[in-house]
């Protein structure tokens, strides 16, 4: 007898962090966490579970901003690959108009290969780097990301 609601789950005790770092080698999501007595219930979120994410934290390079109403911005974020910008993807979650009032408008979209998606960008000046924390991923790509920091680059290379 089968019932498509009721998950059964495995569980370690007193070995979390070894289960945790194990999850970080085989690249995984994270590890959840729960108190031994409680109960899952499918698609509600209890005090009880609790998730471990493993997170990344990178340096990007402020390449522009998007606007997206109201107090809402997206940066544009890049690299520097033998010389050239190179987009990397935006981060929304933790940009304020206060950050997007430092930035140095140029109007000049700097990226070699221009990327898709960002026709309503302001170019700025490539010289504000920032700390985005996100879920590493196999596909390359941020994932569940925020900003961190931006602060004045002393150097781009």
């Amino acid at each position: 007898m089968g019932n498509d609601r009721i998950a059964v789950s495995r569980y370690i005790e007193k070995e979390g962090t070894a289960l945790y770092q194990a999850a970080e080698e085989k690249e995984l999501e994270g590890v959840a966490a729960k108190r031994k007595e409680s109960l899952y219930f499918m698609g509600k979120k209890t005090k009880d579970w609790i998730k471990f994410k493993r997170m990344a934290d990178e340096e990007f390079i402020v390449a522009g901003y998007i606007p997206k109403g109201g107090r809402t911005f997206s940066l544009v974020l890049a690299k520097y690959r033998l010389g050239s910008l190179v987009y990397k993807g935006h981060v929304t979650f933790g940009v304020t108009r206060d950050t997007v009032i430092e930035l140095e408008e140029t109007g000049k979209n700097l990226f070699r290969m221009p990327p898709t998606g960002n026709e309503s960008a302001v170019w700025v000046e490539p010289s504000r780097v920032c700390v985005v924390e996100y879920m590493p991923n196999t596909l390359q790509s941020l994932r569940q990301f925020e900003i961190q920091y931006i602060e004045k680059s002393w150097h781009l290379c």
